[in-house]
């Protein structure tokens, strides 16, 4: 993969006001753009898919060597929705399931233990249908506060090992 100077790595510090599109302490892609800099932005790709302008101050660069860059990277892909599900199929309901327990495979080959598998899968799922939840209800407020119910895998203030 070449190199590209106009996107970079960066770690979100801060949601606040959308906690719906970005998650703290994920690692997301950033596209330069040179006059949302100079207004105190930042374009992200965020959890729609498709990159919109935040708070600089929401994000931390990240300097990764190229062979770390390309195995955090291969790890994103390989996780996050590991089992594609079109969002017409009778299955899509099962996505989420297909994938954790797809995952639960890739991470006992990498040594995680069961204890510590099944933690983040019930993370993972309880995270899943707090978004599911936010979706009926009756306002952005409501939906946001849904989805910061759901628990995080670790506590925030933890650092990253």
């Amino acid at each position: 993969m070449a190199k590209s100077p106009s996107n970079q790595l960066v770690v979100c510090i801060s949601n606040e006001g959308y906690a719906a599109l970005l998650e703290k302490r994920k690692i997301y892609v950033a596209i330069r753009d040179p006059i949302a800099e100079k207004h105190g932005l930042r374009r992200i790709i965020d959890e729609s898919g498709d990159d919109y302008l935040y708070p600089k101050m929401f994000f931390r660069s990240i300097v990764l060597s190229q062979s770390v860059r390309k195995a955090v990277l291969a790890a994103a892909c390989w996780l996050h929705d590991l089992v594609a599900v079109e969002k017409n199929d009778p299955r899509r309901a099962e996505a989420s399931r297909l994938s954790a327990d797809a995952a639960s495979m890739l991470l006992r080959s990498w040594g995680w233990d069961e204890a510590r598998i099944a933690r983040e899968v019930e993370v993972y799922n309880a995270r899943v249908q707090a978004e599911r939840d936010s979706q009926s209800e009756p306002n952005d407020e409501a939906a946001d506060a849904r989805r910061i119910s759901a628990p995080e895998a670790r506590d925030l203030r933890d650092p990253v090992s």
